[in-house]
């Protein structure tokens, strides 16, 4: 799984990460003109089925015929009237691969993560709206990493990892140039995600010999 953290810029792991059976990337990510930090093979792209996604990634990665992963998980425990516009959701295609709830919950848990607590006092729009205070302080989702990450240890006995950084440690959040509407979504990422518990999270998959560090 090939991240978009600020330190694949630091290393020159292009060659490595292109010998591996299968690559998965993510979002907005970038190659061209990066390939002896990035690589350039791709299997598979997992993205959070937004159009700013579609619209930035590298035209040769477009292909029809390339396998893509449509993640959901942002929106799940958030009320869509929570979300902005830029990051409102598109449709999957009907025979999409994407994870199942049981995976989205069982990555949520295994996070301690706080469930949204509109939610779960009330179904109720209304009474959503009236908590929206508190709700925008307790919403947290799972970032689509972390997800992937779970569903692949779902298939796989072992994972590796590289560009899974940056984020809460005062650093850029991405290796490559963001545009204006992607430093917007990392705000949103700042209030939905928890990265502190994502790193310990891969710590202890890393402890147990699940994952291992490119």
């Amino acid at each position: 799984l090939v991240g978009n953290g600020p330190s694949i810029r630091e290393r020159e792991c292009g060659a490595a990460i292109d010998s591996f059976d299968t690559v998965i990337r993510f979002n907005s990510f970038v190659t061209k003109g990066l390939e002896e930090h990035t690589g350039y093979k791709v299997d598979m792209w997992c993205h959070m089925m937004q159009w700013y996604h579609a619209a930035v990634i590298e035209v040769s990665h477009k292909a029809a015929g390339l396998p893509t992963c449509h993640a959901w998980n942002h929106v799940v425990l958030a009320p869509l009237f929570f979300v902005p516009h830029y990051l409102m959701p598109i449709l999957p295609p009907r025979h999409a691969f994407t994870w199942s709830i049981g995976t989205y919950w069982r990555a949520h848990r295994q996070l301690g993560l706080r469930l949204h607590e509109a939610s779960r006092r009330s179904r109720a729009r209304t009474a959503a709206l009236r908590a929206w205070p508190t709700a925008r302080r307790a919403a947290q989702v799972p970032t689509t990493g972390w997800l992937m990450l779970v569903r692949m240890l779902e298939l796989c006995d072992r994972v590796h990892l590289t560009g899974f950084d940056g984020y809460g440690l005062g650093r850029e959040l991405h290796y490559y140039c963001e545009k204006r509407v992607q430093l917007q979504v990392n705000a949103v990422g700042a209030l939905l995600h928890d990265w502190a518990k994502e790193q310990r999270g891969i710590q202890r998959l890393i402890d147990e010999g699940r994952v291992v560090l490119l």
